[in-house]
């Protein structure tokens, strides 16, 4: 077991200021999914290629998978990695992770062997769920190799296909009987996502559930998410962009809609087929998905509201996307990894401000432009970004 808890330790007055202040509380993504359980349990939490997942349907795997989980060995406190595209089997194994207080480390579908090693040793990774289903790579074979490299991973999960010899069925976990489990306390640590390694190594970064349930929540009511509503996240899940978003609808007990893995055609289906109502993504994904002819009225017809972050938009770029969903009202948002998804354009911002800015910092959040060492910056001066808030993580682990 890797001890995370050094990991999500905040000062007793940084703490006390959030909980004050009503940004950090005692809710936890999967109390979400329970309560929309109670209330609307007919209405879809996931809708994909498949069919549509009801919320009861839903918080009952997730059980029956933590359940599962625990029976196989993963304790509190245990790190498992995650290697699934954005099918039901992420949601479910992620939330199911998280309901026994085991945390989910966060690992990209394109990693091989070279990026795999050094981060699961790492997060010391005691297990690994990772995803049969793609005919160019036999990431269960891999990871089955991988136990020789790494010397934390015990079990190899495996979804999405056959689970040979040696390895546990996914599938088997979530038909497992309940058993009783205690929930992990909203201090404790959720999540590790990796920093994209711009500027250095990549950089592990922990959150607890007191960060990420926070942003979950914010954005969910500045983005005005509703029930009703349809959610396609473009970014994947085993990104913190991509959970944000997933946790941004569960929020609301709107229906996450998923795309496996981005491709022009599978961006138009799920906007059109899945009549995805908000939508998440990069501005490359749509430039992509305008250079193939694939942005339709009949495509985009249902969107009302669409989210650029991810990467620098020019005015000319947001032009070309407010031109290709015609129907849906554009905005931006900023994130990173240690900030979670930090600023986003109001609601009622005119256009002028929404083509041209990321937005405001949510509520209780401060940010300021400083040269190095502090020295705040006029208006229009560049330097480097200060920002602190109840969604600021408190240090790379073991590497501070």
């Amino acid at each position: 077991m890797t001890n995370l808890d050094k990991a999500v330790e905040y000062s007793d007055s940084y703490k006390g200021r959030w909980l004050g202040e009503g940004l950090w509380t005692d809710e936890r993504p999967f109390d979400w999914i329970e309560k929309w359980a109670r209330e609307t349990p007919d209405n879809p939490a996931i809708i994909g290629p498949d069919g549509a997942i009801s919320y009861a349907e839903f918080n009952d795997r997730v059980l029956r998978c933590a359940s599962g989980l625990h029976k196989a060995g993963i304790r509190h406190g245990d790190t498992v990695g995650l290697q699934i595209p954005n099918t039901p089997e992420i949601l479910i194994a992620y939330h199911s992770l998280q309901r026994i207080g085991a945390v989910p480390t966060l690992l990209h579908m394109p990693y091989r062997k070279g990026e795999l090693v050094p981060l699961m040793s790492y997060g010391s990774v005691k297990a690994v769920v990772c995803w049969a289903g793609i005919e160019s790579y036999d990431a269960v074979s891999l990871m089955l190799e991988l136990k020789v490299d790494v010397e934390s991973l015990e079990q190899v999960i495996v979804a999405g296909g056959t689970a040979p010899e040696g390895t546990i069925s996914f599938d088997q976990l979530c038909d497992s009987e309940l058993v009783d489990i205690p929930k992990p306390a909203p201090d404790s640590p959720c999540v590790i996502g990796f920093t994209s390694g711009t500027s250095s190594a990549p950089k592990a970064v922990v959150h607890p559930f007191y960060t990420m349930s926070s942003t979950h929540r914010l954005l969910s009511a500045r983005c005005g998410i509703k029930p009703a509503d349809r959610v396609l996240s473009a970014p994947p899940f085993t990104h913190i962009y991509g959970v944000c978003i997933s946790g941004i609808a569960l929020h609301a007990g709107a229906a996450v809609v998923l795309m496996e893995m981005y491709s022009p055609p599978a961006f138009a289906e799920a906007l059109a087929k899945h009549k995805s109502t908000v939508m998440f993504c990069a501005p490359a994904h749509v430039l992509g998905a305008l250079h193939t002819g694939t942005l339709t009225p009949e495509t985009t017809g249902w969107l009302k509201t669409a989210v650029l972050a991810g990467a620098a938009c020019p005015e000319e770029v947001f032009s070309q996307v407010e031109e290709a969903f015609t129907n849906a009202t554009i905005y931006q948002m900023f994130g990173m990894t240690e900030i979670l998804m930090s600023m986003i354009n109001p609601l009622d911002a005119p256009r002028e401000i929404r083509a041209t800015s990321i937005g405001t910092v949510s509520d209780g959040h401060e940010i300021r432009v400083c040269k190095p060492g502090s020295e705040v910056l006029d208006v229009g001066e560049e330097g480097e970004l200060e920002f602190r808030g109840a969604f600021l993580f408190a240090g790379y682990f073991n590497n501070e």
